[in-house]
């Protein structure tokens, strides 16, 4: 399967009266290319060496939680902070919903609902720390082995 890979980097040194970052104007770089996550890794570990990642303070990768993200994270930007992006967040969230619970609509979206708000708000502590304490209705779900990986 050939897949389109693409990097922006870009740097981040003030926030907004509520604290939120802001992305430093004409900071963004890109770089992409149809080719192997190896070469990806690279290729984006190239760009963002030249825009100075070397003498940042703070490192983060924001990926969408693809596992070849996460081991070009490891591998060429090791101590880097690693975030899966809200609108992948919110979807993991939405099928762990549909795991925990298969029958019943209605409660699933509501569950949804409260946690994507908390996940806006910022409050990520709270959702890894109670997730885990979680249970799905269905035996099949329950007993399945973990995929992925929490940072």
């Amino acid at each position: 399967m050939r897949e389109m890979k693409l990097g922006c980097v870009f740097t981040q040194t003030t926030t907004d009266q509520k604290g939120r970052s802001i992305r430093d104007p004409a900071s963004s770089t890109y770089t992409g290319a149809i080719e192997t996550a190896e070469l990806f890794g690279r290729r984006i570990y190239i760009e963002a060496w030249e825009r100075g990642w070397s003498r940042a303070k703070i490192t983060v990768v924001l990926g969408d939680s693809a596992e070849w993200i996460w081991n070009i994270a490891d591998q060429h930007f090791v101590g880097a902070i690693q975030i899966v992006d809200i609108w992948h967040a919110r979807q993991h969230l939405w099928d762990l919903a549909a795991k925990l619970l298969p029958c019943d609509g209605l409660e699933r979206k509501r569950w949804v609902k409260q946690w994507i708000k908390k996940l806006n708000a910022g409050k990520v502590e709270v959702l890894v720390t109670q997730l885990p304490s979680l249970h799905p209705q269905d035996r099949t779900a329950r007993d399945a082995p973990p995929r992925g990986r929490v940072l």
